[in-house]
């Protein structure tokens, strides 16, 4: 448990300043996915942190994660890192595939292709 709880520290050191950095206007899941998501922007760069919430094997493929997909930032047909893990995986159609295990954390990075990445602080307010 001790070597659990230190693991989990040491990776919030890590991440510290990804988690704690801006988040990206309207870039959530609904409560009924299993993989949950938020991305933040640090130094112009997007980060996509995605969690599995379920006991069950997820894969991304699946066409219920389209309405989040679709939002993210600049991902065109380019390498996407894990950073966590090191890995990568390849975007294609502004789109990528990956598989998480129950209670799996991800964290995704890209060079953001010709969009405009803007945060909810830099929004325009809403006209009454």
């Amino acid at each position: 448990m001790a070597a659990s709880i230190k693991n989990t520290n040491e990776e919030l050191v890590e991440y510290s300043q990804i988690l704690l950095a801006p988040q990206a206007a309207g870039m959530t899941s609904t409560p009924n996915d299993p993989i949950k998501v938020g991305v933040r922007i640090l130094n112009k760069q997007p980060y996509l942190i995605a969690v599995n919430l379920s006991d069950s094997e997820i894969n991304l493929a699946s066409d219920h994660y389209a309405r989040w997909r679709a939002k993210l930032p600049g991902i065109a047909g380019q390498t996407i890192s894990e950073i966590t893990s090191g890995r990568t995986v390849q975007a294609k159609n502004g789109k990528f595939n990956d598989t998480f295990q129950p209670l799996d954390v991800h964290i995704y990075s890209w060079k953001p292709r010709p969009a405009v990445v803007k945060t909810k602080s830099s929004q325009s307010p809403k006209k009454r």
